[in-house]
């Protein structure tokens, strides 16, 4: 059983404003624009965390992948440490075993509840930093 996950958001309005700019611009903006969006995501999954696993709530993280960004494409990581809190695969999933455990999606669900809340983000940040530049 894979303990990974993985989510892709899907920002193709957000991408297309990028349409029209020079690569320069491009590569100076799509890192604050991606972490705005994360900032969200990181935000939402602090807040909602289990309250009865304070280490999975402590472990929640953010992290810029030098390993997938370059140029136009920044991306953030946004999950929990497994190594501080291992138990996050069977929270969010569930378990069987001795004592089966129902699953307690928090991050499938806020993922779900936040996405727009990170668009707009995303799309403000991209506003901001156009202004900045005089664009």
């Amino acid at each position: 059983m894979s303990r990974d996950f993985e989510m892709k958001v899907d920002f193709d309005d957000v991408i297309a404003m990028f349409d029209g700019l020079s690569d320069k611009a491009k590569d100076s903006l799509s890192r604050p624009v991606a972490q705005a969006g994360a900032q969200v995501f990181y935000a939402a999954y602090r807040a909602k965390g289990p309250s009865n696993t304070g280490n999975l709530r402590r472990s929640i993280y953010q992290v810029f992948s030098k390993d997938n960004s370059g140029g136009p494409v920044a991306e953030y990581h946004v999950s929990w440490n497994h190594s501080t809190a291992p138990h996050g695969f069977n929270v969010e999933y569930g378990h069987g075993g001795p004592r089966p455990a129902p699953a307690k999606g928090y991050v499938r669900q806020t993922y779900d509840e936040n996405l727009n809340r990170a668009l707009d983000a995303m799309t403000a940040r991209l506003d901001s930093e156009l202004n900045y530049l005089g664009l």
